[in-house]
This record gives C-alpha cells, sequence and structure tokens, in this order.
C-alpha cells in the first residue's frame, strides 16, 4: 500500500519578519522557508534609499547642533537639539539604533542597506 503525505513546520513555531523600511532585498541570508533562525540572526540585507537620506539628515542635524553651541542664542541650541533628537527618533522608529549595522555616530559616513535580524516571539 503507497501513501502520500507532506511533513510540515508546525504553525506555532513559525514567525514572520517585517521590514520596517522600504527599499528592496539586496542580500538574503535565509535559504529556505522553514529555515531555523536565532534571534539577533541577521536575515536579509536591504537597500533603501530613504534610510540613506535620513541618516544624512541626521549627520548634519548633529554638525548644525555641534556649530551652534557657540552661539548666544539658547533659542538656536535648543532648537538644533530638538532637531537632532527629531531625526535620531526617525531611524529608530525603523528600527536601527546606534549600535546597529548603520552606524549612527557622528563620524559615520552614510549607507543605505540596513539587516534586519530576526526577532524572539
Amino acid at each position: 500500500m503507497t501513501r502520500f503525505g507532506r511533513v510540515e513546520q508546525p504553525e506555532s513555531q513559525l514567525a514572520a519578519v517585517s521590514a520596517w523600511i522600504s527599499g528592496r532585498i539586496d542580500k538574503l541570508y535565509v535559504q529556505y522557508t522553514g529555515e531555523h533562525v536565532r534571534k539577533g540572526q541577521p536575515v536579509a540585507e536591504i537597500y533603501s534609499p530613504e534610510v540613506a537620506t535620513a541618516i544624512e539628515e541626521y549627520r548634519l542635524a548633529q554638525e548644525n547642533r555641534d556649530q551652534l553651541r557657540r552661539s548666544d542664542d539658547p533659542l538656536a541650541r535648543t532648537q538644533a537639539d530638538a532637531l537632532v533628537n527629531a531625526s535620531q527618533r526617525k531611524l529608530e522608529l525603523w528600527g536601527l539604533r546606534k549600535n546597529n549595522s548603520m552606524r549612527l555616530h557622528p563620524l559615520a559616513c552614510p549607507t543605505s542597506r540596513s539587516t534586519p535580524t530576526a526577532r524572539e516571539q
């Protein structure tokens, strides 16, 4: 007697990873559907012009703030700080942090690639 069947991954062990940014996948680190990934493991490399622009805005806001530190105008200093914070917050809302591969420190050169990692469910 011949039987046909299919082995599937239990649904409780599957998870979807969505990109927080728009762009295209340049490199995929996961080879097949159902492949086991660990928390923090890179899943893909995404190219995003939006992210490159936001990183450049953040860098310019930091430069502006640094130049205004010598200013006698307290309002200008306050607004420069607010712009840096807003620019940084924008990147954080996309899931990008200072320790991310995006290298969000003041001297970083902008890159338009991000590497999302697997999250614990």
